[in-house]
């Protein structure tokens, strides 16, 4: 899908997780400091965010969605262009956040080595499930 641009996993300590960067010409990696500035900033403006509620906010010409999971302390936060088919992001960002959920077991004590392996195989799964 080419009018997802990136998607990042952020924990509470604001350090971002790539888990996916459109190839396409044209989209850049963004600055990962920028990244976590800003969720940290909407979460700031908006402390009553629901749970399990996708939100979006407009800049320019894209569309940053973004969803704050409270009970396992991370944000997962996508940048697309703008585009009319908008229950297809929603569904995409829901899916991602559980995926990633039930893949990490978000209580369960890894070693550094299968996080990193686990990590590896979410990320081509979501390239996947976006293509």
């Amino acid at each position: 899908m080419e009018e997802i641009h990136w998607i990042y996993i952020v924990d509470y300590t604001g350090t971002p997780i790539e888990i996916y960067l459109n190839n396409k010409k044209g989209v850049l990696r963004p600055n990962q400091a920028v990244i976590s500035n800003f969720l940290f900033g909407i979460k700031e403006i908006n402390k009553d965010l629901e749970e399990n509620i996708v939100n979006k906010t407009e800049i320019n010409d894209h569309y940053f969605f973004f969803i704050e999971e409270k009970k396992k302390e991370f944000f997962i936060i996508m940048k697309s262009e703008k585009s009319l088919f908008i229950e297809k992001f929603l569904n995409h960002i829901l899916r991602i956040k559980d995926r990633f959920i039930e893949i990490f077991q978000m209580n369960q004590i890894l070693t550094q080595e299968r996080k990193i392996k686990l990590l590896k195989e979410f990320k081509k799964e979501v390239k996947e499930y976006i293509l």
